[in-house]
């Protein structure tokens, strides 16, 4: 593996020279036509250098044969309109988090081809689809995008997913936040409504879910959900990014990939210094008394993914992780997969950060 891509120190051979323009116009891309193939590059772990003097906006391509080039893209959905046979560089870290400015298009544009309902319906579980369309949804997204490392292509797959399962369910929330139910609505009523409302979706999906949403029982899940929700005392303040590509922007600044401590303080403060809420605020101070408290060897970071650890600071603060996620670190890691953990990825110790408030508001400012 090449240790400079995950150093975070530039390379020594000069970057190779890349042709940067504006993404041209072309005709709408047909979805479901087979992913194109494309010359396998250098593994990368994290950001390569490339990718590291984009500006906002602008993403790395490759064609056919192997030329890469700098284009500007402004709207995500502009990626359908690149030329074909060119596709947007998506850099993945460890964990197969995507990261970058191609990261930020690629998670765009997927959640937008599960939502139109093209290849799956919003209806059904999504474990319990058939693979066949969802292989058709993969490909119709792989023929503007190329992955890397391209090693790693299988498990980039699998969980990029199981992540546009949860998107698809958050969209189907999201639809019946907008229909506004009530207990009155019939099926045709509501969708009487959501035609009225100008909503974009399949009136067969629609029915089917409508007709679900008005039971009693799926009332009373709606109600625990919402009571569930409204005991968040955590909210982070990440907007629309990743928890990947704010570690992944910070470990420029850093020089190191920050560790599961640093992330979760950094996404639960304002741009003005202050925690997002005051419980946040003392997790935050948790934390942050039980990282004075540690030796310096005790404080370790991993280069291209978050390190964590169920003895780090969070740990000690949160307890035990609940089985499928880890707290702080963004989907794919789960508790129950020592690589999460114990890869022992170019391990490495770093300086006490979160006890320096000015490098703190310097990256959130």
């Amino acid at each position: 593996m090449d240790e400079s891509a995950n150093s975070g120190e530039p390379e020594e051979e000069a970057a190779p020279e890349m042709e940067s323009h504006e993404a041209a116009d072309g005709p709408a891309m047909e979805a479901q036509a087979s992913a194109q193939s494309a010359p396998e590059p250098s593994r990368h772990s994290g950001t390569s250098r490339n990718q590291r003097l984009l500006r906002h906006g602008q993403v790395e391509t490759i064609d056919e044969t192997g030329r890469r080039s700098i284009r500007t893209v402004g709207s995500p959905m502009d990626v359908w309109h690149i030329p074909d046979g060119e596709r947007v560089v998506v850099q993945f870290n460890h964990s197969h988090q995507p990261i970058g400015n191609g990261g930020g298009k690629f998670t765009r544009i997927a959640g937008k081809v599960v939502r139109n309902g093209r290849f799956v319906p919003l209806r059904g579980n999504w474990r319990k689809l058939p693979n066949a369309p969802k292989d058709e949804m993969w490909s119709a997204i792989m023929r503007k995008f190329y992955l890397e490392p391209v090693h790693a292509a299988a498990s980039i797959k699998a969980r990029t997913l199981m992540s546009l399962g949860n998107k698809r369910r958050q969209h189907r929330y999201e639809l019946k936040k907008k229909v506004q139910l009530t207990s009155d609505d019939t099926v045709q009523s509501v969708l009487d409504r959501a035609r009225n409302k100008g909503l974009m979706f399949d009136a067969e999906d629609l029915e089917i879910l409508v007709d679900r949403w008005l039971t009693k029982d799926d009332k009373d899940k709606a109600d625990k959900a919402k009571t569930s929700r409204s005991q968040n005392k955590y909210l982070h303040t990440l907007g629309s990014k990743s928890i990947a590509q704010v570690a992944d922007e910070m470990a420029e600044d850093m020089g190191e990939t920050p560790n599961r401590d640093d992330m979760w303080c950094v996404t639960h403060t304002k741009k003005d210094g202050n925690p997002v809420t005051e419980k946040a605020g003392e997790a935050i101070a948790q934390i942050k008394a039980i990282i004075e408290r540690q030796e310096p060897t005790e404080r370790v970071c991993s280069q291209g993914s978050i390190y964590w650890s169920p003895n780090d600071a969070c740990g000690q603060v949160f307890g035990r992780e609940h089985s499928g996620r880890v707290r702080g670190v963004g989907p794919g890691p789960t508790p129950g997969k020592s690589t999460s953990y114990t890869s022992g990825q170019d391990l490495s110790v770093v300086p006490l950060l979160l006890g320096n408030e000015n490098w703190l508001l310097r990256w959130k400012l």
